[in-house]
């Protein structure tokens, strides 16, 4: 299960055409990844540096536009400083994903990162996490670091937290929900919430930077349970997708909880060992009983609380927002992104 934000990767074109933004933009990606390519770990290891360039590639354009965003919704931040605060967040980003596969043991991480092997991996991820917090006390920095720095420091506690838990296998849709409260909406929350803190925003711009970051963070995670049972791709990669996964995601929890004639059945299905269950089958009864249906919906809601939070502020920040979701959700007309 893939419980971190790695449904946009679609790079993208600023959400709106006003003077300065593509400037902006451009300047921030450049600042961004000049300062990802002076991280030590990644220099002393050209494999795990080349994986990073790659992954920057399809991640940092619609991340920078997206905090680019906040920046103009919580009264403006220092450019520099922005950079800084971003570049630290995609290192903690990046390497969630690694350590996620490193923590479920039956999926392979990406080949730089399993040439290492978990325990070396884990470590390397310890010192990327690391560098990536070093990034905000630099000592130029201005004053709004020290407090962007504390905000992530809290949510990478957070997100460790609901690691933890993900390993210990929730078995209820509401612990399901808490963990990922914890462990997806955290990571999301953890960029908009700094970015308040670092424009030192007031209380009203801080809480809706809050809802935006939990609620997107949220349908992010949504996507990706969406795409690990219905994505070609992802269901190719690990013989049935999140269907034959020890953890629940959200479309086995709909087929548990809602009514239908197939449910004793799925749970038949379910009870099995993950590697020996029927996917095809299991797929079919989720079709059936219109849960890719309710997925999107579930999708849909989640967007629409971050952007009526943002709304009552910032209309123009609201529908630049709601373009960056048309695209990086899951993609324009409601199809799933490339």
């Amino acid at each position: 299960m893939g419980a971190t934000p790695t449904g946009v990767p679609v790079p993208g074109e600023p959400a709106a055409g006003r003077s300065g933004d593509r400037e902006a933009l451009a300047q921030l990606r450049m600042d961004v990844t000049t300062r990802l390519s002076r991280l030590r770990t990644l220099r002393d290891y050209p494999a795990l540096q080349a994986w990073q360039t790659e992954w920057l590639e399809a991640r940092l354009p619609p991340w920078a536009e997206f905090a680019l965003v906040c920046s103009r919704l919580a009264g403006g931040c220092p450019p520099a400083d922005l950079a800084r605060v971003l570049s630290g967040w995609l290192v903690l980003f990046s390497v969630s994903g690694p350590l996620d596969d490193y923590a479920d043991q039956d999926k392979t991480p990406d080949a730089a990162w399993a040439s290492l092997g978990w325990k070396r991996g884990n470590f390397m991820a310890l010192a990327l996490m690391a560098e990536a917090m070093g990034l905000l006390l630099e000592s130029e920095g201005g004053p709004g670091l020290a407090a962007a720095a504390r905000v992530l420091l809290r949510r990478l506690e957070e997100s460790a937290l609901g690691q933890s838990q993900d390993i210990a296998l929730v078995r209820t849709l509401g612990a399901y929900e808490q963990m990922l409260e914890l462990k997806a909406a955290t990571l999301t929350g953890a960029l908009t919430e700094s970015v308040a803190a670092l424009a030192g925003a007031d209380g009203p711009r801080k809480e809706a930077l809050a809802v935006l970051g939990r609620e997107l963070g949220m349908a992010l995670q949504i996507v990706n349970d969406y795409l690990g049972v219905w994505r070609v791709k992802a269901v190719g990669k690990t013989g049935g997708g999140d269907l034959a996964q020890p953890q629940p995601t959200y479309p086995v929890f709909y087929a548990l909880v809602v009514p239908h004639a197939y449910r004793d059945e799925f749970r038949g299905l379910l009870a099995r060992a993950p590697a020996e269950r029927d996917t095809g089958r299991m797929l079919e009864i989720l079709n059936l009983i219109g849960a890719p249906k309710f997925m999107r919906a579930a999708i849909e809601v989640r967007q629409g609380r971050a952007l009526a939070a943002v709304r009552r502020l910032s209309p123009e920040c609201a529908a630049d927002l709601e373009r960056w979701c048309r695209r990086h959700l899951l993609g324009e007309g409601g199809k799933e992104p490339d």
